[in-house]
């Protein structure tokens, strides 16, 4: 079953890459694969190393007892709150309808040009403007502001703002609403001591701090939800991301609203799709890889690889992850054993690597929205 909780940050987080004198951050969300591995070490802490290795098996087997999405923007709007979903990297190829220009090539150009310098910086989008692509609604340009960085997008008598320096594309009368910074980075001045030599090293700290409350979307099996929700718990005190011992990733959570889930399952019961986009962290098996290769051409994603160290100094393999929005074939779903207790087909792969007697296991399981590419680039 889908269900969803809110988070509050009381503190930054620090999540992102580890170098020499200094600690990037370069997210805007806390990823799927840092609440996996956050949660599989509070269940751990909780009940046991028995109960770890029962979830893990459950994910190698392909039953995993919940798939999580990374976590995704809250915004209030006349009292009601509304989620913003990664938009897809497809948008604008795959669903645009530019102006019939073709008698003057020069200007078409010209156009698409600055159509595609605002909107390919769009982060995150609603849930209204998925299901109108889903309902296969036309959807044209009716004005591009290369000076107010904006793109105005028309479906039927509805209008969408893109906004290329809030990063987000939603219906026109809501744009105003959405705080002009959604997260920011910090970085602190830290100072290590050498413990043998007792000298002193500068390096600095990168901090995230989430200027709204955040969204986790969860597809659960509905009998862990109590051990999910006391893993929950534990994070809130606990914290999120690295150096925690410095307060660093605390937050409340609470339940989401059921209306919010209901708007997602609806997408579900939309037929007309032939995509899905993620919104999580998803590293692909090598059959699930062979089917977007195959693909390639009509849908998007783009790929990093994840390794570096684990706890303890524990280098980790380097695993091929594709990012939030990653747009595959809905394909990708077929012949995909179904979970009695899930809404989503799982898709993606534990990565386990074992050096030095320790053990280090990765999850990187897709959670997804159903989409749909009407225009082939």
């Amino acid at each position: 079953m889908l269900i969803g909780y809110k988070f509050q940050f009381l503190s930054p987080l620090h999540i992102g890459r580890r170098g020499i004198g200094v600690e990037e951050v370069e997210e805007k969300r806390v990823p799927s694969d840092t609440i996996y591995g956050a949660i599989i070490y509070a269940l751990a802490n909780i009940y046991g190393g028995d109960e770890v290795s029962h979830i893990i098996d459950r994910f190698m087997n392909r039953d995993p007892p919940f798939i999580l999405s990374s976590t995704l923007p809250l915004i209030c709007s006349d009292g009601q709150e509304m989620i913003l979903v990664h938009a897809p990297l497809s948008f604008p190829h795959d669903i645009l309808k530019l102006p019939n220009l073709s008698e003057d090539f020069p200007r078409l150009m010209v156009l698409r040009g600055r159509l595609l310098k605002i909107l390919k910086d769009i982060s995150f989008t609603d849930l209204d403007f998925i299901k109108e692509v889903l309902l296969g609604k036309e959807i044209s340009v009716e004005e591009v502001n290369i000076k107010k960085r904006i793109v105005r997008l028309r479906i039927d008598d509805k209008y969408y703002t893109a906004d290329k320096d809030k990063g987000v594309l939603v219906r026109e009368k809501l744009i105003d609403i959405i705080p002009k910074i959604l997260w920011k980075t910090e970085k602190r001045v830290r100072n290590v001591v050498d413990r043998n030599t007792k000298a002193t090293d500068i390096y600095y700290l990168g901090l995230l701090h989430l200027m709204t409350p955040h969204v986790l979307l969860v597809d659960i099996d509905r009998n862990y939800i109590g051990k999910f929700e006391a893993a929950l718990k534990y994070l809130s005190e606990a914290g999120l991301g690295g150096e925690r011992a410095y307060g660093f990733g605390r937050f409340s959570f609470t339940k989401l609203k059921k209306d919010i889930i209901m708007k997602i399952e609806e997408l579900f019961k939309i037929s007309n799709n032939n995509a899905i986009i993620s919104q999580s962290i998803y590293s692909p098996t090598d059959h699930e890889w062979r089917i977007i290769q195959d693909f390639k051409s009509l849908f998007f994603y783009t790929g990093f690889f994840k390794g570096g160290y684990g706890g303890r100094s524990i280098i980790r393999s380097s695993t091929l992850c594709l990012i939030e929005g990653s747009t595959f074939p809905s394909n990708l779903l077929q012949n995909k054993k179904s979970s009695p207790n899930l809404q989503l087909r799982p898709i993606g792969r534990c990565v386990i690597d074992k050096i030095k007697g320790e053990q280090v296991i990765r999850i990187f399981f897709a959670f997804y929205i159903p989409w749909r590419v009407i225009h082939a680039k």
